[in-house]
């Protein structure tokens, strides 16, 4: 049995007129791939990305991610599955690209007596998290 995979994220126009092609070529390539990709408008200038799947591709999500890059301004998309590891594409505007974070959170007992940590995963703490995320992200403690 395959691990479940949630997507979840939005990507950000840089002008209102962009928000239907973007929505066009993301169609075209989802269409074209064996995707479980939805996407609806959430406004002018947002479209909202969800998709829950067994199988997961990462070159056919960077195939769309990358088309559209001329017309965004913003973008994040977050990968999750069962066991909680993540996978997050962030896209950077300086220098026009996706840039993929991938971290898991581990909860250790300060004195490090657990088991906990002793796997190939590095720990991340919250600070480092908000850190590397520039403060945009949700902790469920």
């Amino acid at each position: 049995m395959r691990a479940i995979v949630n997507v979840e994220g939005t990507v950000t126009v840089k002008e209102k007129d962009m928000v239907n092609e973007v929505e066009s070529l993301i169609s075209r390539q989802v269409s074209s791939k064996d995707m479980n990709l939805t996407y609806e408008i959430v406004n002018d200038t947002t479209l909202y990305l969800h998709e829950k799947t067994s199988y997961w591709s990462e070159s056919d999500l960077l195939d769309i991610l990358n088309t559209i890059l001329p017309y965004i301004k913003e973008g994040e998309l977050a990968y999750v599955d069962e066991d909680h590891s993540h996978l997050k594409y962030l896209y950077n505007e300086e220098n026009n690209k996706w840039e993929v974070l991938t971290r898991r959170l581990i909860y250790a007992k300060p004195d490090k007596t657990d088991d906990m940590g002793k796997d190939e995963h590095k720990a991340l703490t919250v600070k480092d998290l908000l850190y590397r995320t520039g403060g945009n992200t949700k902790v469920e403690i």
